[in-house]
């Protein structure tokens, strides 16, 4: 809603990761990619533009740059594990020795990071729930089925990590799809890891979803001012912070139920020692979510 952003025309574009390579189906995210084909790079700079790019013509042809940004909002470019065997530089690896975020900051070094982290257990549920009404093998799911599902998932990954690195199994793409709940994607510090030896965190935003709530127009003015965007009126941020909320959650929670306690219990088991480490890698302990409740 920043007058200095590019709208682009849609959120989540997955150009890194998938549709450079080939074929990426919306109604199954999980499908493979054709690693022949490929959306070359000037359509996705179309993409995430929404074309207003060739309106700044004359601004570009007399200073060379324009102070208007863009962004690509796709959070799977920090953990997916489908496609990083494709990867320039991982072909024969067991696990990766390049991710994503190599391959982005190749192309654009100075770009800034934004991220934002849920407790993982919430996160997980939410991310189920989420998926019920779009994959037909979930439809019908109770809050018993997630428990049974978590279960079975947390028992495939420990079997993973006796015999593997906890990374070579956070990449493993048989395990991800083997395991109903996605996991993996509560594991943060082993993909921040990765991401922090590329980005100098100076460059990343790292916020936490539950500071969010409650205080957008805080949130977003710090993130306006990392990002170098000007500063709106008065008028205009009460917009933002005011804006239409989406994916809320409630009329879904509401219809399935929710998460059973003897899962949250098994969750944060299971998460804990993820949690701490990932508050050590950040050097901040309000990533061990002591003060929030889930």
């Amino acid at each position: 809603m920043h007058p200095d952003v590019f709208k682009g025309t849609q959120k989540e574009y997955h150009w890194w990761e998938r549709l450079r390579y080939g074929f990426f189906d919306e109604d199954d995210p999980e499908v493979s990619v054709d690693i022949e084909g490929g959306t070359p790079f000037e359509d996705y700079i179309e993409l995430i533009t929404g074309r207003e790019i060739y309106d700044l013509e004359d601004e570009l042809d007399s200073r060379g740059s324009s102070l208007r940004i863009f962004g690509d909002f796709s959070p799977s470019y920090l953990w997916d594990p489908h496609n990083w065997y494709v990867l320039d530089g991982n072909q024969g690896c067991q696990e990766p020795r390049v991710v994503v975020g190599q391959h982005i900051h190749h192309v654009f070094p100075d770009a800034k990071i934004l991220l934002t982290f849920r407790h993982p257990t919430p996160r997980l549920y939410s991310r189920f729930v989420s998926r019920i009404p779009r994959t037909p093998s979930l439809r019908g799911s109770s809050p018993e089925d997630f428990h049974d599902y978590v279960v079975d998932g947390i028992e495939k990954y420990k079997a993973c990590f006796r015999e593997w690195s906890i990374r070579h199994c956070a990449y493993n793409v048989s395990v991800y799809r083997e395991s109903v709940v996605r996991l993996v994607e509560g594991m943060y510090p082993v993909f921040m890891a990765d991401w922090l030896r590329i980005w100098p965190k100076e460059q990343m935003f790292i916020m936490r979803y539950e500071d969010y709530g409650g205080h957008e127009r805080e949130r977003v003015s710090e993130v306006y001012e990392f990002l170098g965007l000007a500063k709106l009126n008065d008028q205009d941020m009460d917009a933002v912070a005011a804006h239409v909320v989406v994916n809320s959650g409630s009329d879904e929670y509401h219809r399935y139920g929710l998460m059973l306690d003897k899962t949250r219990k098994v969750l944060d088991d299971f998460y804990q020692p993820f949690i701490d480490k990932f508050a050590r890698l950040l050097h901040d302990r309000r990533f061990l979510w002591k003060d929030t409740i889930h």
